[in-house]
């Protein structure tokens, strides 16, 4: 007596459809490496080398660098030049109103603030500068530029324009912490943003180095005029460059 056997056959089409499995290689490691960051690190921590996470993952070093660059293009990592990859901050809500305080904002969303000053010097005044400002062509004005860390890593650069015979020693007398604050310590003016103007823009090689972040990440471009409240008169132009993939800008009315 023989006995027969029906094979049972699914076709392709009928099998449950796993798109994991048709994600090129450095695209998995980039998901591995996203989950471990979520997990283990926090914004701020420099991720082990590039070597290491290769053999970590059992990739080349190519792959790794795709899957490096896809994080970078999402704004979970940034890079610093001579330091490695660097764990970005999570989304930020930043209020613009005509007190605005940085260090206020950033505390109010549980961060730590820090402020760190770059450059100093005394530049004459021209074009936008001294339109903005209210000053003759060539008058002397202060350019101070600061970085602005938040939670350790680079969140808002900074370039402030004052006009010196307003402040004529800022430049030798700030050196840290709150440049509003300092003006009204010193010279007794009290500033209060008169307006904004915003707009997203590519960062330029010094602004990717100073903030982290590559060529190919937009920045949100806020220029302010802050006036002394006593004379109404204008005493500082800002020029702000905000990470935009960790910054969501909120315009406040004032009444």
């Amino acid at each position: 007596m023989s006995s027969t056997y029906t094979m049972g056959f699914t076709m392709p089409f009928d099998r449950p459809h796993n798109h994991l499995t048709e994600l090129p290689l450095y695209k998995h490691v980039s998901m591995m490496l996203a989950e471990e960051i979520i997990s283990k690190h926090k914004p701020g921590d420099i991720l082990p080398s590039e070597i290491e996470l290769a053999k970590r993952y059992k990739v080349n070093r190519h792959t790794l660098r795709r899957a490096m660059g896809e994080l970078v293009n999402e704004g979970i990592i940034g890079k610093l030049q001579g330091k490695g990859a660097i764990v970005q901050q999570k989304l930020i809500n930043y209020s613009i109103h005509s007190n605005t305080r940085y260090t206020d904002t950033l505390e109010k969303n549980g961060r730590v603030a820090e402020s760190i000053v770059l450059r100093k010097a005394g530049i004459p005044a021209q074009g936008e500068i001294a339109e903005h400002l209210q000053v003759e062509e060539g008058e002397p004005v202060a350019l101070i530029e600061t970085l602005r860390n938040m939670d350790g890593v680079p969140f808002i650069l900074v370039t402030h324009y004052l006009p010196l015979r307003k402040v004529f020693d800022v430049i030798k007398l700030y050196n840290e912490g709150s440049l509003h604050k300092f003006i009204k310590d010193n010279y007794d003016i009290d500033l209060k943003r008169k307006m904004s103007m915003i707009r997203s823009v590519l960062p330029d090689k010094d602004e990717m180095a100073k903030l982290a972040i590559p060529g190919n990440a937009p920045i949100l471009l806020v220029k302010s005029i802050n006036i002394d409240t006593k004379t109404q008169t204008p005493i500082e132009l800002s020029v702000s460059r905000f990470k935009g993939n960790c910054t969501q800008l909120t315009v406040e009315p004032t009444g």
